[in-house]
């Protein structure tokens, strides 16, 4: 499992949300992304290389969660 570190905006915007139904459509994008990080995104290209988005549904509105993957060297 991969750790998960999140940007202050990212952390300001998360403990702004109140509808229950929301936070945990993230709650479990989150969990899948620090489970298998690779799969549960898909990759960017172009100038946006390096970058993976995963999308969250939610009351008919779509949620993308952008993160980067950074391997620490053992």
């Amino acid at each position: 499992m991969y750790e998960l570190r999140y940007k202050p905006p990212a952390e300001k915007y998360l403990k702004k949300l109140i509808e229950k139904g929301l936070i945990a459509s993230y709650r479990d994008a989150l969990l899948k992304i620090s489970e298998d990080p690779y799969g549960a995104g898909e990759a960017k290209t172009g100038d946006l290389e390096g970058i993976y988005c995963c999308d969250v549904y939610y009351s008919k509105t779509n949620y993308e969660i952008a993160y980067q993957i950074l391997e620490e060297g053992g």
